[in-house]
């Protein structure tokens, strides 16, 4: 009888969520729950207007992952014991979401009963001036996300279990007159995110503590650095670099890194985007083996050669929102280049040999480019070549060009006039359009799909 009920009971899913986790929520109404069987359960009590954290029930229910969303209501504090009867599920992981509150304070005990299980905790937009010394009992958390609070001070403490334990943090230094050395304390952080540094500089050792720890790096709205500081260079394990809104980056007119000595050899993923860049930056001897680098909504117009050297192994570069012309022959000298993207430049024409090179290239975006013309061997040596995107270009007919691509598998032509499907485009009529799957444009007029016409009406064509 018992193996015919968990037989029974796996395969009426809804039914053995209620029997396992009971046939109430573990917090009162309006919050809601729903979970599955012993592997995880969510308690849903965000954008319910709550000015207080509800009572939740204590109650013998077992499951390994608890997921409590508390955003986005009206909280301004969360008190000792909030949680504790949580503690009767006997999770193994416990995370919060308390974003999009009015919380200013936590009281100390506030996670008691289950701070040994909480694991990630979200506070995201609320009005904390110090992280609270609750956060810092909590002895296994691994991911703390806190921006949008005016927090002045870290207030770390040395014998903070967190240190040894905390992971991934992301935090808004707005409120910081200097830069917060607590950060050091944190020894096994893999993770670091930092909005609004507003100090003038950042000396060497900044991270000092976890440089060896450190994969993901991301900077995002610095007003007056002008230079990206060489304490990065001290992250020796560190594999994705973000740094975004450097307000004053170009003004240094030579490198931007500052005394960076050494390379980086393990970054593989570089963002710089919204920094005002004119120059292309001297990327590639600090970080020889990034594969993908974002490059968008800066001022660059060339790409000179000689700062790309022949040896670089970049898979992808993102160049959207510039003021490119053409596109920059230096390109061809990454010659493991898949994907391309070049969305809203000035680039009027793509010549044969601005992509000759790129035997690899399996995308292209150029969409949003005043392009009137394509080379009818712009595409001879781009065999892999499988999504092109001319949406929003001025061309006035399908390039002869397409008929090289025979992976063609993502075609947007939806041009910024539609093209006039004549007798004209015979040129055509050889071409194996119907393999292409994804084929976007109509006709002028008549509004019949391009992939149609070209199949049937433009055979007829002498």
């Amino acid at each position: 009888m018992l193996l015919l009920a968990i037989i029974s009971c796996a395969a009426l899913v809804s039914y053995c969520d209620s029997f396992l986790l009971g046939d109430s929520c573990l917090a009162p109404a309006p919050c809601t729950c729903s979970g599955s069987g012993y592997s995880y359960a969510y308690i849903y009590c965000q954008g319910k207007s709550l000015n207080t954290t509800p009572t939740f029930l204590k109650a013998d229910r077992h499951v390994s992952k608890l997921t409590v969303y508390l955003h986005s209501n009206h909280l301004t504090t969360i008190p000792n014991y909030a949680f504790k009867n949580l503690s009767a599920v006997n999770a193994t992981n416990i995370d919060f979401y308390l974003d999009n509150n009015k919380i200013s304070s936590i009281d100390r005990y506030a996670f008691n009963g289950v701070e040994n299980v909480t694991k990630s905790l979200s506070m995201q937009n609320n009005n904390l001036t110090s992280i609270p010394a609750a956060v810092y009992n909590l002895p296994v958390l691994k991911e703390l996300y806190i921006p949008g609070n005016p927090i002045k001070s870290l207030g770390v403490s040395t014998q903070s279990e967190m240190g040894n334990t905390l992971e991934v943090l992301n935090i808004d230094l707005k409120e910081f007159t200097s830069w917060p050395n607590e950060l050091g304390f944190l020894r096994v952080l893999k993770s670091l995110t930092l909005y609004n540094i507003n100090v003038q500089h950042i000396n060497s050792e900044a991270f000092r503590g976890f440089e060896k720890s450190l994969h993901t790096l991301d900077i995002e709205h610095v007003p007056y650095l002008d230079k990206i500081p060489n304490a990065i260079c001290q992250l020796s394990n560190l594999q994705t670099l973000t740094l975004n809104y450097f307000a004053k980056l170009n003004e240094n007119t030579t490198s931007i890194f500052d005394h960076c000595n050494s390379k980086l050899n393990k970054v593989t993923s570089l963002n710089l985007r919204y920094n005002h860049l004119t120059k292309f930056p001297d990327v590639f001897h600090i970080f020889p083996a990034i594969t993908y680098l974002f490059l968008e909504s800066n001022a660059l117009d060339i790409i000179e050669s000689e700062k790309v050297p022949i040896t670089n192994v970049l898979s992808q570069i993102q160049l959207n929102s510039n003021e490119f012309k053409r596109i920059p022959y230096a390109l061809n000298r990454m010659k493991n280049l898949v994907y391309i993207y070049m969305e809203s430049n000035h680039i009027t024409s793509i010549e044969y040999h601005d992509l000759s090179a790129l035997t690899k290239l399996q995308t292209l975006d150029l969409t949003n480019n005043p392009i009137k013309y394509i080379s009818t061997n712009a595409f001879r040596n781009n065999p892999a070549l499988r999504y092109l995107h001319l949406y929003g270009t001025n061309l006035q007919t399908i390039p002869a060009a397409v008929m090289y691509l025979q992976q063609l598998y993502n075609f947007d032509i939806r041009t910024a006039v539609p093209i006039s499907c004549t007798c004209e485009m015979s040129y055509l009529k050889n071409w194996n359009a119907s393999s292409v799957r994804n084929f976007y444009g109509n006709c002028a007029y008549s509004g019949i799909k391009l992939q149609t016409f070209i199949m049937t009406s433009l055979q007829h064509c002498p």
